[in-house]
């Protein structure tokens, strides 16, 4: 199946040889093929330009789902640690309250203040070295 602007091209070339006094071997006949190269070629540059783009974003997108699982498995193990300090403490308060024998409205000591009597010595040594300062 050759077309009208094949013949024309074919007819052409003929023309020329007969002018130039080449052999009919020698001449290539042009194709539709020989037109669609650079097309083609441009067309495999712009889908090299389109699979590297899409190739960084798929490298970003794994980058970032990576990132992710990291974040997620850091956060797991935050929260199990918390859970267990949480459970520990739990026990802990259940194992106080089974052994506590005191009962509500019983009045407890506070560990933590200090002795009426400590501070009031306390008082008397800062007083004294007033004193001995004003003399």
């Amino acid at each position: 199946m050759t077309t009208r602007n094949q013949k024309l091209t074919e007819k052409a070339l003929k023309e020329m040889v007969e002018g130039n006094s080449l052999a009919e071997e020698e001449i290539v006949p042009t194709n539709e093929e020989d037109d669609k190269i650079p097309k083609l070629r441009e067309k495999i540059t712009e889908l090299e330009e389109i699979f590297e783009a899409v190739n960084n974003e798929i490298e970003w997108e794994k980058r970032e789902d990576t990132s992710r699982s990291r974040n997620y498995t850091e956060q797991n193990e935050i929260l199990q640690e918390y859970t267990t300090l949480n459970n520990d403490f739990q026990k802990r308060l259940d194992e106080n309250y089974m052994t506590d024998e005191r009962e509500i409205g019983e009045k407890r000591p506070i560990l933590e203040s200090p002795c009426a009597e400590n501070s009031k010595r306390k008082e008397e040594k800062t007083e004294k070295k007033k004193k001995k300062k004003d003399q």
